[in-house]
C-alpha cells in the first residue's frame, strides 16, 4: 500500500461487511485506520452487511447452530430484508470508522509533506465532485433520507459530466449558473457555491 500511494496513486483499504459482535468494535475499526494512515493510505471504506436471500438464510443458520450465544449480540448486523443494510450494521461501527479515519487520514504517518493523490493536480469540478461523493458517504452511514442522498449523488454526477469546469462556470455566471446545471438547483447551488 505505502509503495502504491508514495507513486502518488490514491490508496486506502476496505473493511467490508463490518461485523459487530463477530470480529469489528470500535478498538480494531480505530487500528485499521491507523494501520491505513501509517502506510500512506488516504481512506478506509466501511459498511455493514448485506445478504441475499440464500446467503442470509445461510449466515443465520450458521450463527444459530455453531454461535448462539452470538446471536443476540449480531442481531443488529443482519440486514432484515434481502441486500437491504442494517441501519445498527452501518451507523454504529462504520459511523466509528469514519470518525476515526478522519482523525489519522488527515496526514497520513510517513506521508507529511505530500498533498492528497485526491486533490492535487485537480480542477474546481473534479474536486467538488470527490466532495460531494465524501458527503453522500457520510449521509448513507447516519441514515440520512433517501431523497437527500439521491440529490447529492446526481448534482455530483451533473457536474462531473459537465463539458467545462464548474469554476469556470461559476465566474463566469454566478450562482444563476449554477442552479441552471441539471439535477443542482437552487438548494445544492449554494453547497457548490460553498465549495468553490
Amino acid at each position: 500500500m505505502e509503495e502504491i500511494a508514495k507513486a502518488g496513486i490514491l490508496t486506502g483499504l476496505s473493511t467490508m461487511p463490518i461485523l459487530p459482535g463477530l470480529c469489528d468494535d470500535e478498538a480494531n475499526l480505530e487500528q485499521v485506520a491507523c494501520w491505513t494512515a501509517s502506510h500512506c493510505g488516504w481512506f478506509v471504506l466501511a459498511s455493514g452487511l448485506t445478504l441475499a436471500d440464500q446467503q442470509r438464510q445461510f449466515f443465520i443458520g450458521v450463527l444459530r447452530d455453531r454461535f448462539p450465544d452470538l446471536l443476540p449480540c449480531t442481531s443488529g448486523c443482519i440486514p432484515p430484508a434481502p441486500m437491504a443494510p442494517s441501519a445498527a450494521a452501518t451507523r454504529t461501527p462504520s459511523a466509528g470508522a469514519s470518525a476515526s479515519c478522519a482523525g489519522n487520514m488527515a496526514s497520513p504517518t510517513g506521508c507529511r509533506g505530500r498533498s492528497s493523490p485526491a486533490t492535487s493536480g485537480r480542477t474546481c469540478g473534479k474536486r467538488i465532485v470527490e466532495t460531494l461523493a465524501n458527503q453522500v458517504y457520510a449521509m448513507e452511514l447516519d441514515n440520512a433520507p433517501g431523497q437527500r442522498i439521491w440529490a447529492y449523488r446526481k448534482a455530483a454526477w451533473a457536474i462531473e459530466g459537465l463539458d467545462q469546469d464548474v469554476g469556470l462556470i461559476y465566474r463566469q455566471t454566478g450562482r444563476r449558473g449554477l442552479e441552471s446545471i441539471p439535477n443542482v438547483g437552487p438548494r445544492l447551488a449554494l453547497v457548490v457555491e460553498s465549495l468553490i
